[in-house]
């Protein structure tokens, strides 16, 4: 098991379901026993009426909000075409298995990125996600947002916890005589999170190369002594000036 999943397998599999996905939408493909397709055929003149004026009661057609509807009406103004609308929609869905790999690899990135997008094509499976792909539904649309959130989230919490741990203690226990500083480094030769691909990551560093193990020291020892004295709450920033190119390999 370990052998399958240490090549490219998740990634085929995902593609397969991908596939699976627009053979159903060519055969209008309705899991869901005929809803979703109803409520896309129910909801289609709604579509076409907010092309008129996109604050127009809704009520009539759906109790849901108009975001779904709005970004459907503005598609269908530029391809004018349903079975083409359609289609093109069955492509966006795909942002919601893609972005659910891209969640649990943020939460889990010791776990094999294979395993993961395995795991994250089982969405592309699911009957009631087909059919609301095939057939543009709001809970799809509303999936994918849903997930952008998630990742934001867990981005904000992963690459700022550090700091703002360093910010607190900075603020609260000033009274207590504790300074609280973050040390961020880059990658160095003997990381071993940094093996693969080094080459273009020196591409990213100005300095053109990785650092060696000592040369964070220095900042370890001003930070602790009284050197550092005047300073606290700061994150100090030792990359080769990566940084500056605003770069995430």
């Amino acid at each position: 098991m370990k052998n399958v999943f240490s090549s490219k397998y998740g990634s085929l599999l995902f593609l397969l379901c991908a596939i699976s996905l627009f053979v159903g939408f060519y055969f209008n493909e309705d899991a869901g026993g005929g809803g979703t397709r109803a409520d896309f055929i129910n909801t289609w003149g709604y579509v076409q009426a907010l092309k008129q004026n996109i604050f127009i009661d809704g009520s009539k057609w759906t109790r849901l909000l108009p975001l779904h509807y709005l970004f459907i009406s503005f598609l269908d103004s530029i391809i004018k075409n349903e079975f083409l609308l359609r289609g093109i929609y069955c492509l966006i869905s795909l942002l919601a298995p893609y972005l659910f790999y891209l969640n649990l690899k943020l939460k889990y990135p010791k776990i094999n990125k294979n395993i993961l997008l395995s795991l994250a094509s089982i969405v592309l499976i699911l009957p009631y996600y087909r059919s609301s792909s095939i057939w543009p539904n709001p809970h799809v649309t509303a999936l994918i947002f849903f997930l952008l959130s998630t990742y934001f989230f867990i981005w904000i919490a992963i690459t700022n916890g550090l700091l703002g741990l360093t910010k607190y203690i900075a603020t609260y226990w000033n009274d207590k005589n504790v300074r609280s500083n973050s040390l961020t480094i880059g990658a160095y030769k003997q990381d071993p999170l940094n093996k693969k691909d080094r080459a273009a990551l020196i591409k990213q560093i100005p300095i053109g190369r990785l650092a060696n193990n000592d040369e964070f020291k220095a900042a370890i020892i001003f930070l602790i002594s009284n050197a550092s004295s005047y300073m606290t709450g700061s994150n100090l920033v030792i990359n080769g000036g990566r940084t500056c190119w605003w770069v995430n390999c």
